[in-house]
């Protein structure tokens, strides 16, 4: 089984490398396209282990359009 996406949520305002692990150790047992934290945080950016942390909002609105444009298109 392949999985392409892994999304945590956290209700956290900052995530630090300590909330990365287990989509780290995730990573290890299944081949990913995409690690994502979804937390409340500003801003979206991508951490140095490659995790993409986006915003709670911005990513539910992503979400909702779908399609090519959104999230998961």
């Amino acid at each position: 089984m392949t999985a392409e996406i892994a999304i945590e949520v956290k209700g956290k305002k900052t995530v630090t490398t300590k909330d990365e692990r287990s989509l780290l150790a995730l990573a290890e047992e299944a081949p990913l396209k995409r690690k994502v934290i979804v937390c409340l945080e500003p801003y979206r950016r991508r951490a140095e282990s490659g995790i993409e942390i986006i915003p709670a909002d911005e990513f539910f609105a992503e979400l909702w359009v779908g399609g090519k444009k959104g999230f998961l298109g």
